[in-house]
């Protein structure tokens, strides 16, 4: 299906980078940050193109969330290469086959929903930076490893980006 190349490419290109020169090469910090402003700028970038596949699985006769979703599959190699990393990343307590697709479905929801979660202009939109800190944070959180890099004296900072602004 055509619609999912993009995503199919992205998560190819993650786990090839992963598996060749990201394992055990950069923290956790720097992997949920590499993973999420290049997940988010994709889904940003190809929103109508998403917001068009998930309309077609809801109105016509087309199964996205059937058993075999290509989707599915690609979180399912995700996971896989996050397994084998698992105890090195100090993830053991991690079902990561959950706790991946929570992941990707924040990423998901937040580039797809932006326009009607936040205010289009003003202060309380929050700028590209922010808003993909604020995200990362969180993740951090949920995988339990901000507490552990802050205490190994890891912060980095977001590969500085242009703002962009969401069409409409």
């Amino acid at each position: 299906m055509a619609i999912l190349e993009p995503i199919g490419a992205f998560f190819a290109d993650f786990i090839q980078d992963w598996r060749h020169e990201l394992t055990r090469l950069v923290s956790n910090d720097e992997l949920v940050r590499i993973f999420t402003t290049s997940l988010f700028a994709l889904l940003t970038e190809q929103r109508k193109l998403v917001m068009a596949l998930l309309d077609a699985d809801a109105y016509e006769d087309f199964q996205l969330s059937a058993a075999d979703s290509p989707l599915s599959k690609h979180i399912d190699e995700l996971v896989q290469m996050a397994k084998t990393e698992l105890h090195f990343r100090g993830w053991g307590d991690l079902d990561l086959e959950v706790v991946t697709r929570i992941t990707i479905g924040t990423v998901l929801g937040l580039a797809l929903l932006d326009p009607y979660l936040f205010p289009s202009t003003g202060r309380r939109h929050p700028d590209r930076e922010r808003f993909l800190e604020s995200l990362i944070q969180y993740q951090l959180h949920m995988f339990g490893q901000a507490d552990l890099e802050k205490k190994n004296g890891k912060t980095n900072a977001i590969v500085p980006s242009k703002p962009t602004r969401s069409k409409r």
